[in-house]
């Protein structure tokens, strides 16, 4: 979690030209749908046939190990019912810092479903710096960031046994 606090301050003190070229990068965490049949995404192999659609996108099965699967899987779209343009649309506003409320209010979400989705953009972006060496240009200053949570009705299990301890 500290990871994603220092990954969205480095973001935040980016000038515009650096938040641009970033925001290019970061594209390609969207998988473009193409006309091409893509390689199996669990061995690797180029052997796959088409094999119906699933919720409206292209679904493919591997002949070597006989999984089946969709362009998103295995990317941060994977498991989402949301277009690429809202993902590019969450993408942007993650990157010119606008708060969640707002981006959720202009693409017609709810709250949670924005905040999942720009956590997987971060975890994308993060894994992205990690692996493909990508280096921000300008001197980044970092700072404590004040997070707040609520936990308001998520009472888990193990504290729900505390409450009831308390109470007798």
């Amino acid at each position: 979690m500290n990871a994603l606090k220092e990954l969205l301050a480095s973001i935040y003190s980016l000038s515009d030209e650096a938040i641009r070229q970033l925001l290019e990068q970061a594209k390609y965490l969207l998988t473009s749908t193409s006309k091409n049949i893509p390689g199996c995404p669990h061995c690797q192999s180029q052997a796959v046939i088409r094999y119906g659609k699933k919720c409206g996108k292209q679904r493919f099965r591997c002949k070597k190990c006989g999984k089946t699967f969709v362009t998103t899987t295995h990317t941060i779209m994977a498991e989402s019912h949301q277009s690429k343009i809202v993902w590019e649309q969450v993408l942007n506003d993650t990157l010119e810092c606008k708060s969640i409320n707002q981006t959720a209010k202009e693409l017609h979400l709810s709250h949670p479903c924005v905040f999942h989705m720009r956590h997987k953009i971060l975890l994308g972006l993060s894994q992205l710096s990690d692996s493909e060496g990508v280096l921000l240009e300008e001197v980044s200053e970092l700072d404590e960031t004040y997070v707040l949570e609520c936990y308001t009705g998520n009472i888990t299990q193990k504290s729900k046994g505390k409450a009831a301890l308390l109470r007798r």
